[in-house]
């Protein structure tokens, strides 16, 4: 119907719908998906890892409560865990093997 969806897993949810072709994106749902940022959700915007996961995904939270933008508790408690372990892991690299990390920053971080 040449419908733009926020993202292809929520094709078929009239509330990721921002525009379509004809029209192109509407700036009420522009607006709307800027205030889902994490800085705006009250559940995130004093959590210590809301810019490494960046709130919720939207198809999850959509599939989750037929919600954009709602928070989903076990999905947080899993995100903060996986980035602990990442932080716990590149400190040991740190810690064992300097060099490793040297090379990934010349070689990947310019």
């Amino acid at each position: 119907k040449g419908d733009i969806f926020i993202c292809t897993s929520t094709v078929g949810y009239n509330q990721s719908i921002l525009g379509n072709l004809d029209e192109g994106v509407l700036q009420e749902k522009q607006d709307f998906i800027k205030s889902l940022y994490a800085d705006n959700l009250s559940k995130c915007k004093e959590c210590w890892a809301r810019y490494n996961c960046a709130g919720p995904c939207m198809a999850e939270s959509l599939y989750y409560n037929g919600k954009l933008g709602s928070i989903i508790p076990v999905k947080c408690k899993l995100t903060k865990h996986l980035i602990k372990l990442a932080i716990y892991y590149c400190h040991q690299v740190y810690i064992k093997r300097p060099d490793i990390l040297r090379f990934i920053q010349e070689r990947y971080c310019k």
